[in-house]
């Protein structure tokens, strides 16, 4: 990917670039001065709170066999994550989790990231909590459309990206009978976007396309002049007996970015990640009864914007509605000892809608039009905590479709290995985002040592 300053209006590539930089800055630094604060302090550990220690290291491998894929036919994946945590009773708490990441096989998916770096006071049923945090919200499995603060890592799972962390304030409230989630996120840090060598990159949906123009993406973050970096959410909870209900809301910067084309020439493009305005307000909930959980999701979102070139390429015929409804409804059931006592099983189906997907494109990659996701896990009662899961998502209004099965076991002591194979079938033309990589199946093994 080329990375550089985006080309925007002003003094706004600068100010944008130079807090693009200085966040990383402040995430190395935070990691390496709580590093040497841990170091000093641990001995001292027992009359200072108490220290604990953790972590991860893992080796995996991604295998691409279709011949037709452009790229890398493997991905390594490399590296490992450290936990340190001290707490002074329930009162105050510090944490750090940095990972490292790295595929020799491809430069350009090197990285670190501190997962979590915070620190936290507590008084009460209060928590104020400032650092790098990561954010899960949503009751559904497959989609959760009120799941809208994580920076997510495309580079690593376009399909299902993982979250990065990000730099915010919470104040939450924890009960029984009710409880709030306010947060204050104060940049807009940018997704990682797959590298260039990548079967999920441009380059690579360019030369499936057979496309002659090269293909660039500046995945420095770019913002509307109407957009705000400062955003607010916030997540209010009751619950009434087993049933849980929760008011969503949010005003600022979507973290999902889409891409728009500012040059366009016959031998070249540059994308640009771009991240819109996002208001969003909605309700969802889930209540169990028996071994059933039944599940619902519905989210309002606004991203109108004054930006011309943004409204004539994202909000076009073929684009986006930049007012829509996002949703989820479904069912899961819970059904313990089956097989004679073997292990538990539980499956769920859940349907998904967006009535802002006008197409699926690149550009505008918005995945759950109108689909249906089925998934099925059984968890071993054996000592080697042994599981195997599928799922399946299908597109109602288009021949697209996803499938995939993952199994994992204990090999040894703190060692576990986890398999698994993705499908990936999609129409034989655009505009579907499926076409444009309808090739990339894959397979793959990740280990894992926990200390």
């Amino acid at each position: 990917m080329v990375k550089h300053l985006a080309h925007m209006r002003g003094i706004t590539p600068w100010v944008t670039g130079i807090r693009y930089a200085a966040s990383h800055v402040l995430s190395l630094s935070a990691v390496l001065l709580f590093a040497v604060g841990f170091m000093i302090l641990a001995p001292l550990s027992a009359g200072a709170g108490e220290f604990t220690t953790g972590g991860e290291v893992f080796a995996g491998l991604r295998v691409y066999p279709d011949d037709a894929v452009f790229g890398n036919r493997a991905e390594w994946d490399l590296g490992g994550r450290v936990d340190l945590m001290w707490r002074q009773g329930r009162t105050w708490a510090v944490k750090a989790s940095p990972r490292i990441l790295w595929d020799p096989a491809d430069p350009g998916r090197w990285q670190w990231i501190p997962f979590e770096l915070w620190g936290e006071g507590r008084a009460g049923a209060w928590r104020l909590r400032a650092g790098r945090q990561i954010f899960s919200w949503g009751v559904a499995d497959a989609f959760n459309p009120s799941d809208i603060l994580p920076t997510r890592d495309l580079g690593e799972n376009f399909r299902d990206a993982d979250k990065l962390g990000d730099w915010a304030v919470t104040l939450v409230r924890a009960g029984d009978a009710w409880g709030l989630e306010a947060v204050v996120i104060p940049w807009v840090e940018g997704a990682q976007f797959p590298s260039a060598r990548s079967p999920w990159s441009l380059d690579a949906a360019a030369s499936r396309l057979d496309v002659p123009a090269t293909v660039t993406l500046d995945d420095t973050p770019y913002l509307p002049d109407d957009a705000r970096e400062l955003s607010f959410a916030g997540r209010l909870r009751g619950s009434f007996g087993d049933t849980d209900l929760y008011l969503v809301g949010h005003t600022g910067t979507a973290r999902a970015p889409v891409l728009t084309f500012p040059t366009v020439g016959f031998f070249s493009a540059q994308a640009r990640a771009t991240y819109l305005p996002l208001h969003l307000l909605g309700l969802e909930g889930q209540t169990a009864l028996g071994d059933w959980v039944f599940k619902g999701s519905w989210m309002w979102r606004d991203q109108a914007t004054t930006d011309s070139l943004i409204n004539e390429q994202i909000f076009g015929p073929q684009g986006i509605d930049p007012q829509a409804s996002q949703g989820v409804v479904g069912a899961e059931y819970l059904w313990f000892e089956v097989l004679g006592g073997l292990g538990d099983l539980s499956t769920s189906l859940e349907y998904l809608w967006d009535t802002g997907a006008r197409e699926s494109n690149l550009a505008t990659y918005r995945p759950f039009e109108s689909n249906l996701a089925l998934g099925v896990r059984y968890q071993f009662n054996d000592t080697a905590g042994s599981w195997v899961e599928a799922s399946w998502l299908e597109s109602l209004k288009r021949p697209e479709r996803f499938a995939a099965i993952r199994g994992s076991r204990r090999l040894w002591r703190n060692l576990r290995a986890e398999v698994f194979a993705e499908f990936l079938r999609g129409p034989d033309g655009p505009p579907s985002l499926f076409y444009f990589f309808e090739p990339n199946d894959r397979v793959g093994i990740l280990t894992r040592y926990a200390f």
